[in-house]
């Protein structure tokens, strides 16, 4: 079942394979078990059974896991300078020469790394390995071996850099309604807002007017406490909810300078407060607050979101890309309705590195189905600047 097994330290392109590493070699035992999830239940005291907050994120997560290979070292045979290599050789000399990887984080894999130029599936863990020159074999184990296996293709994507567009484009103020609540305390501005109602649990929807009757915009969170935020629009009838892009919806009547409208749904949670003054009266009331950005319209593709500004996920899985910024100090990166600060080490920097708060899918993503589309753009820290950000990632899979 597994003819091949090759590994590489995390970083480097090429592959150690094993039956050249030790004439004679073939895999004996392998144990790479499938990932369990990070299960979480809360007991109901008093009652059967337990709640399952396993998904409470909108996503589940996995552990990591520990897989054991075990290869074997027969006679082949071989000769050099007239005597014959015993078994026993082979795996003191692969020893000696790849003992600098014991305790190193590598890449492995059962692929055949002679195959598409080495671009194969692989995981990656921790491994150590102990060699049993009695029974000549050598054991091979891999901790925290992440849950999932990555593609050996790596996708490189060139983000598409787009205005901040209630900055750039459309500075007009927001219309507000409230339900659930008497009074509504509102410090409303373009990129940011805050709302104070009486009690948690109220709504407030914030509606504009944009140009277009149809298309999207990215959605990207810098910062939020006290609630949450989607969109909804309605096409041909159809409703639609996101909390990654704002959909426009087209106006049944035009207006100057409007053809479309998009609609915020704000929930007051409960869980941030703030002293408000309420008709000379000092009250403290649930209060969300949020900044963020909204980018210029996304590029369609037959009248959906193109593939330069989304790529397709398993809705299991999560990729940690890494993210390159040139030709400008700081840019903003929009990923799935977070919006991070790309400053990476200074400007003109080249360096690839892991940004924390963006992930592929990212946590504000619709993960009900079995993939998810993730939308990803780049907007300017400043007018005039055209930032130029790469993002590379490998896609995966739970294994």
């Amino acid at each position: 079942m597994y003819e091949h097994f090759s590994f590489r330290l995390e970083g480097q392109t090429e592959w150690i394979k094993i039956k050249d590493a030790m004439a004679g070699s073939y895999v004996s035992i392998v144990e790479n078990p499938t990932p369990e999830p990070k299960y979480d239940y809360s007991e109901i005291p008093g009652a059967s059974g337990a709640i399952d907050t396993t998904e409470a994120a909108g996503r589940v997560f996995f552990n990591n896991k520990t897989a054991r290979v075990v290869v074997g070292v027969a006679e082949t045979g071989e000769k050099f300078f007239g005597m014959e290599i015993k078994p026993l050789t082979w795996i003191r000399m692969f020893k000696d020469s790849l003992s600098y990887l014991n305790g190193r984080r590598v890449q492995f894999t059962f692929s055949d790394v002679d195959e598409n130029g080495g671009n194969v599936p692989f995981q990656v863990g921790r491994m150590t390995f102990d060699c049993n020159y009695k029974e000549h074999l050598v054991e091979f184990s891999f901790s925290e071996v992440e849950p999932f296996r990555y593609s050996g293709t790596e996708v490189q994507k060139t983000l598409i850099v787009l205005s901040n567009y209630e900055v750039t484009n459309n500075t007009d103020a927001w219309s507000y309604t409230w339900s659930g609540s008497d009074d509504c305390i509102a410090d409303d501005h373009v990129t940011n807002f805050a709302f104070s109602l009486d009690t948690a649990g109220g709504q407030v929807v914030r509606t504009k007017y944009v140009g277009g009757a149809s298309g999207f915009f990215a959605f990207g969170i810098k910062s939020i406490v006290g609630g949450e935020i989607w969109f909804e629009w309605t096409t041909d009838g159809v409703s639609h909810r996101s909390r990654t892009v704002a959909g426009v919806e087209p106006l049944e009547q035009q207006i100057p300078n409007a053809s479309g409208m998009i609609r915020m749904v704000i929930i007051v949670d409960g869980s941030y407060y703030e002293w408000k003054t309420v008709n000379g009266v000092r009250r403290f009331m649930p209060t969300i607050r949020c900044d963020y950005i909204l980018s210029n319209y996304l590029p369609l593709s037959v009248g959906e979101i193109a593939n330069s500004v989304s790529d397709t996920f398993k809705s299991n899985t999560i990729v940690r890309p890494t993210v390159s910024l040139t030709r400008a100090e700081k840019a903003f990166i929009i990923c799935d309705g977070v919006c991070s600060e790309l400053n990476l080490l200074g400007a003109f920097t080249e360096t690839n590195v892991i940004v924390p708060r963006v992930a592929l899918p990212n946590v504000m993503a619709d993960f009900s189905g079995s993939e998810v589309k993730s939308v990803f753009c780049v907007v300017p820290s400043a007018e005039g600047q055209s930032p130029n950000v790469v993002m590379k990632y490998r896609k995966a899979e739970v294994f």
